[in-house]
Parts: structure tokens; C-alpha cells; sequence
């Protein structure tokens, strides 16, 4: 498991805690060796040099951030525009089953897709959470797509309910493989080291600088690392839309599963991920 996933299976308090910590250790830490072989005033002589170098490393260190926070928002948001989607689409289709003009088949077809839905939830997003990239092979999915494109329409009517049957199935295909791809589209390691070397260079470049005293630099040292830690842990939470407090949840497949089943989703056997944060 990666540092980033370990992260994401504690509360959001903690991983901020422990990232945190690590980097104000290592800035507090940092400035005592400095300090007790380099004397403040020796530090003090090169301020104005090293604050030009110390101004401009921050501020590329800062787009770097900025930049990254800003490519994980735009997925995580298309990720949660995409599940609304495939969720508007299974309502569709959940209306259409109710309103389908032959009992028999509404009936074939309402316990196909509810089951299809409780499989959303007992297995395609554990698959998510464990951090599946491929569409999983849903028996229960395939069996209600199979039904669908068999059924032979003996009226006009039955006929149209079916074709926009068809349609929200073929879109619900198309929006459920884009959810499982969802989870490829992450921070490449290439930028998380850079973010992580980054860090530690930055923080690492305050041990230069030398105040008389010595508890305010240090102080500020660590309101410095804390607020990047924050950074680094909001780009973990969001670079992993199915992970984590900060996730995306089946809501509407929920709302459709209560009406199939007329029981509260509490009621249900689920796995114990969403009995807890549902």
C-alpha cells in the first residue's frame, strides 16, 4: 500500500496530524542543528541574498502546488459530474421499468436491475475503494443488459418504452466503465516526488536565515510547514475520488435501492465502508 492510500484510510484530522508533524519535526528540527553550529549573526550576514534566492524558489514552489490542486480538483469534479450522471441515467431507468406497458416483463426486469443496483454497492465500489481501474465484470449488470436487447416489443408502445430503455442502458454502460477509469487518472509519481523534494527544499532553505531569538523562527518555521502539509494532504484526498472522508458515494443508486427493496438502506446487508459513512 502507498503512503498516499495509508493516508486515506484514517480520518482527514489525522493525516493532516501526521503529515504535520513530519514536516514541523523536520523544520524545527533543521534549524536546531543550524543553530548549534552556525551563530545567528553569521546567518544574518547573507539575509539579502538569500531572501531573493528563499522569494523565488517559494513562489515556484507555490504555482507547482497551486497547479497540482488545481488538475486533482478538475478530476475529482468530473469524476462526481460523471457518477451524477450515470446516477440520473439509473433513475431513468428505474422509472422506465416502473412504466414499462407489460407487467410481465416490468416485473423480469425490476428484479434484475435491483439486484444490479445492491451489486453497486456490496461489490463495484469496494472494487473502487481497492483501487480497481478496470470496469469489473458485474454477472447481475450483464444479465440485465442481455434481457433488455432480448426483449421482443408486441406493441407500439412497449416498442417506444423499449427503445429509450436501450438508450439509458447503453448510457449507463458508457458512464459506469468511466467511473472505474476514474481512479487511473491520479498524480503521477514523477510529481509527487517533485512535490515532496520541493517541500523539504523549501523548508530546508529557512535554516539559512538566523533571528535573534530563536523561538519565534521556530514558530515560523512550523506555521510553514504546517500549511503545506495541509496542501499535500488536500491533493491526496482529492486525487482519489472513491477513497477517503472526502469521496464520492453511490447516493442515487441509494435512493433507488430504498424503493426497490422498500426498506431502508440501513436494513440492507452492505459492506461495512457504507454502513458507516452512509
Amino acid at each position: 500500500m502507498s503512503l498516499p492510500d495509508y493516508l486515506l484510510t484514517m480520518p482527514t484530522w489525522q493525516a493532516f496530524l501526521l503529515v504535520g508533524l513530519t514536516i514541523i519535526v523536520y523544520s524545527v528540527a533543521g534549524i536546531l542543528i543550524v543553530r548549534r553550529f552556525v551563530h545567528h549573526s553569521v546567518l544574518r550576514l547573507h539575509h539579502d541574498v538569500a531572501g531573493y534566492i528563499f522569494t523565488t524558489l517559494g513562489v515556484i514552489y507555490a504555482v507547482l502546488l497551486a497547479f497540482v490542486v488545481l488538475i486533482v480538483w478538475e478530476q475529482f469534479s468530473k469524476a462526481e459530474e460523471n457518477m451524477a450522471l450515470e446516477e440520473a441515467v439509473a433513475l431513468s431507468i428505474d422509472r422506465n421499468i416502473e412504466n414499462y406497458p407489460s407487467p410481465e416483463i416490468a416485473t423480469m426486469l425490476r428484479g434484475l436491475f435491483v439486484a444490479y443496483v445492491q451489486s453497486v454497492f456490496k461489490e463495484e465500489f469496494p472494487q473502487l475503494r481497492a483501487g480497481k481501474t478496470d470496469p469489473y465484470v458485474n454477472e447481475t449488470f450483464t444479465a440485465l443488459i442481455r434481457s433488455v436487447w432480448q426483449i421482443n416489443p408486441a406493441t407500439q408502445g412497449e416498442q417506444r418504452a423499449l427503445s429509450q430503455l436501450q438508450v439509458d442502458v447503453r448510457d449507463l454502460t458508457k458512464y459506469r466503465a468511466e467511473r472505474f477509469l476514474a481512479n487511473v487518472q491520479s498524480v503521477p509519481r514523477v510529481v509527487w516526488r517533485t512535490l515532496i523534494l520541493g517541500a523539504l527544499v523549501t523548508m530546508g532553505f529557512t535554516f539559512l536565515f538566523g533571528t535573534e531569538k530563536l523561538i519565534p523562527q521556530l514558530i515560523m518555521n512550523a506555521c510553514c510547514g504546517a500549511v503545506i502539509a495541509m496542501v499535500l494532504v488536500v491533493i491526496i484526498e482529492l486525487d482519489n475520488p472513491f477513497l477517503g472522508e472526502v469521496s464520492i458515494k453511490p447516493t442515487g443508486y441509494q435512493t433507488i435501492l430504498n424503493r426497490g427493496t422498500g426498506k431502508p438502506l440501513s436494513l440492507i446487508s452492505l459492506p461495512d465502508s457504507f454502513s458507516t459513512q452512509n
